[in-house]
């Protein structure tokens, strides 16, 4: 299945093993990594303080196609778009910008063929998701302004949208009783994803037909 995605910047199973057992006690029993797509959005916010001064920014979001769970995107992010993507991104994302601050997050956008199996169902509509999305980012920004200094705090979404998968590493593990459970690493950053894009990872899941296809360990991997 050829989809457009995120490319997984931690794509090796041992860097997230290692991840995964450096905060956990658990021992990892199989990895899978699955694609959770995603409609990637911009917007603008203007805050207004209640003396009249006004505050205005930009920036990129993301929303989950099945929750409509919200990622904001980090304003310094630096995106690097496939060639023969960039006609398709030019309106939604910045041209990468010379002197770049140290430090920021680099995202690559990629066209790939991937197993039908590691991709997750759209459930959502985009226009649904990205309202379920504004509502969260609300509160989000409403705290980042400083909540009571600013009387109205208004989001306008551009109309440019772009479907985009995202990449995450599922690692399945045994549960104090037993049962089979999965922990959500995120396989662009390698860090612990919430329990809400965990829920939704765990919806598509039961919403898929067949069963995903897992990585095994290997016998002589050290997990620690």
């Amino acid at each position: 299945m050829n989809i457009v995605s995120f490319k997984p910047l931690f794509s090796n199973a041992d860097e997230i093993v290692r991840k995964f057992c450096a905060k956990n006690f658990k021992r990892p029993l199989a990895l899978e990594m699955v694609y959770l797509p995603f409609v990637l959005f911009k917007y603008t916010v203007e805050a207004n303080r209640f003396f009249g001064e006004k505050k205005i920014e930009e920036g990129l979001f993301l929303a989950d196609l099945i929750q409509g769970v919200p990622v904001n995107i980090k304003k310094d992010t630096v995106f690097r778009v496939e060639a023969g993507l960039k006609s398709d991104f030019a309106a939604l994302l910045p041209s990468p910008k010379e002197g770049v601050k140290r430090g920021a997050e680099a995202i690559i956008v990629e066209a790939q063929e991937v197993s039908q199996t590691q991709v997750l169902p759209v459930i959502l509509e985009k226009t649904e998701a990205m309202t379920r999305g504004k509502r969260l980012l609300r509160y989000d920004l409403m705290r980042f302004f400083g909540g009571l200094r600013y009387r109205k705090v208004e989001i306008t979404l551009y109309p440019e949208t772009k479907v985009v998968y995202y990449p995450y590493w599922l690692v399945y593990y045994r549960g104090r009783r037993g049962g089979m459970k999965f922990a959500v690493m995120d396989g662009v950053s390698g860090r612990k994803e919430s329990e809400e894009i965990a829920h939704s990872i765990e919806m598509g899941l039961v919403m898929k037909k067949q069963a995903p296809e897992r990585l095994e360990l290997s016998e002589g991997l050290n997990p620690n």
